[in-house]
């Protein structure tokens, strides 16, 4: 899991809102992200993972640990 560029018009505070969106307009229902979602979910995920591990973000125990929560 390392950081790449982000896609042209994408951002972290981009992906953030678009899952806010789909999550609010679930209506307390499951959320069941299509492409569109999963896409800033994973980019999300990784800057999450870089952020906590930094140096280490490609570690086996780093890898582990952010599979594991």
């Amino acid at each position: 899991m390392v950081r790449q560029p982000d896609p042209a018009g994408t951002s972290p505070a981009a992906d953030t809102a678009l899952l806010l969106g789909v999550i609010d307009a679930a209506g307390g229902r499951d959320v069941a992200l299509d492409t569109a979602g999963r896409d800033p979910l994973r980019r999300l995920q990784t800057e999450w993972h870089t952020t906590i591990y930094g140096d280490k973000a490609a570690s086996g125990d780093a890898l582990l640990s952010s599979f594991l929560y």
